[in-house]
């Protein structure tokens, strides 16, 4: 009787080699899938580190754009040198030309790079209301669209810029 006890004893404790078996492939199909879930994180996270990057050239550009247009002198054909959808070229209150221009996928100011994959961009110059461009003596602010891009990832930002000497023509400045 003691040696049945003990051959059953035997048998009873332990797992089979089917139970170990599904276990170990539970077990690899829950690593498996975390280490997905640890992969697609930090897709994401890269993703989401070059968006911002993206954005903050972008807004550099464009801050430092509305900047310079609230520094233009006036609004005559001697202050606004050139004005078209890629490029605003102007006289600043210091008498310095400032030129912004877009050109093969790069924003340059001055001859010097201000961003670079700029896969859009365009200005409008606009009356003080209404959304139809008119010519550079008679706008009243400037939009600017750009679309910063790199691999799959992309941002647009949208600003608007008014010149000091439009927003505020009681201060002696004026145009016409």
């Amino acid at each position: 009787m003691i040696a049945a006890r003990a051959a059953e004893g035997a048998g009873a404790s332990g797992f089979t080699l089917v139970e170990v078996l599904v276990a170990v492939l539970l077990s690899t199909f829950l690593a498996a899938g975390a280490a997905t879930l640890l992969v697609t994180a930090a897709d994401v996270s890269e993703q989401a580190t070059e968006r911002e990057r993206l954005e903050g050239d972008g807004l550099r550009a464009v801050e430092r754009f509305r900047r310079d247009v609230r520094r233009l002198r006036g609004v005559t054909s001697l202050d606004v040198l050139s004005a078209t959808a890629t490029r605003f070229r102007f006289v600043d209150l210091s008498g310095a030309t400032v030129d912004w221009e877009h050109a093969a996928g790069v924003l340059r100011r001055n001859d010097e790079d201000a961003v670079d994959g700029v896969t859009a961009f365009s200005l409008a110059y606009l009356p003080a209301t209404g959304t139809a461009s008119v010519p550079p003596s008679r706008m009243s602010r400037i939009e600017i669209s750009i679309t910063v891009a790199s691999g799959t990832e992309s941002v647009t930002l949208r600003a608007t810029a008014v010149p000091r000497c439009l927003a505020f023509p009681h201060a002696g400045f004026g145009g016409s």
